[in-house]
């Protein structure tokens, strides 16, 4: 949005993208075809298109900085590690949720991204890219500052930028910088109470209770929601609720919740476009994930007054 308003021309590759940003000025959006399932199979499929879309665009100089999201396309100038497979890869394994079929076909998916994380920073670049020297005087032969053909990775956390640097990354071409807030959880801060009985019409079952909330992806237990379940079934649960945000289909939470007994006292929300007012209507947020770069999550729910549980592990603990 701030290149948009700064009058640069953007073009965005991705299966979809809000409605809203179509509307902002320089900016196009180009739909990268992919399969949709499984999603092993989707990222394959978008990383061959996307690739073979941006090479040509590169081929044509139609780009002046390709700027990715983790190892989901090449070739790029820079790129942003939102989360690291490979440090993922040594959790899993403890983690496992479902079925062992379901718990295979993750750990495919977690080492083939590992895999190509390992090319994409460790190496600077994948199999049988060319490499072109940088003369002396700080300009490569494409008239772009010397330094960007070093490929710079963004990361989020130091813990992140440790993370890389055990890949093999030479720390000086790591630059952490972590996620920014935009305005709207603060202004949630400022209207709790009306939020609170937005909730409690919705949910009756919430009225006079004490309300936790957690949110995040529900098809694995990165986030620790099965964690988080179990620590719920064996503890004091009289006047209070747990919400739980986050995509039902295909996730093992609201099964284990009824193994537990836990019907009448965690709500399963599904995807929610009003987070923002869900925390500022909730009591506390948790976020019981063994496993997180960031956790931009955390940090809304603070800016939305509300406290926060979470592991010291968590990579925004090491900014407050």
């Amino acid at each position: 949005r701030h290149l948009s308003r700064q009058g640069h021309e953007i073009t965005v590759f991705a299966r979809a993208v809000a409605p809203e940003m179509l509307a902002w000025p320089g900016l196009r959006f180009r739909r990268v075809p992919s399969l949709s399932r499984p999603l092993l199979f989707r990222c394959l499929t978008f990383w061959l298109t996307a690739s073979l879309m941006l090479w040509r665009l590169r081929r044509q100089g139609g780009m002046d900085v390709i700027h990715t999201n983790g190892a989901v396309a090449w070739p790029y100038d820079l790129t942003t590690c939102q989360f690291c497979h490979s440090a993922w890869n040594r959790w899993e394994p403890g983690l496992a949720s479902g079925s062992r079929l379901r718990h295979l076909y993750h750990r495919l998916y977690t080492r083939l991204n590992a895999w190509l994380e390992r090319r994409y920073y460790a190496s600077g670049g994948m199999p049988g890219e060319q490499k072109t020297a940088v003369p002396a005087a700080g300009i490569s032969p494409t008239g772009r500052p010397a330094s960007w053909r070093r490929r710079p990775v963004v990361v989020l956390s130091p813990r992140e930028k440790t993370e890389l640097e055990g890949l093999g990354l030479p720390p000086d071409k790591i630059v952490v910088i972590p996620h920014g807030l935009g305005p709207e959880p603060w202004e949630m801060a400022s209207c709790a109470g009306e939020c609170r009985r937005e909730l409690e019409q919705e949910f009756p079952a919430s009225r006079g209770k004490f309300v936790f909330l957690t949110a995040g992806d529900l098809g694995t237990n990165r986030k620790g929601v099965g964690t988080l379940l179990e620590a719920w079934a064996r503890g004091d649960r009289r006047n209070r609720l747990l919400l739980v945000a986050g995509r039902r289909e295909g996730s093992p939470f609201p099964a284990l919740a009824a193994r537990l007994g836990l019907a009448s006292s965690v709500l399963f929300l599904g995807l929610r476009r009003d987070l923002f007012s869900l925390m500022a209507a909730s009591q506390a947020f948790v976020l019981a994930s063994c496993y997180e770069p960031f956790g931009l999550v955390a940090g809304e729910a603070l800016a939305c007054g509300v406290p926060v549980i979470m592991p010291a592990t968590v990579g925004i603990a090491g900014w407050l």
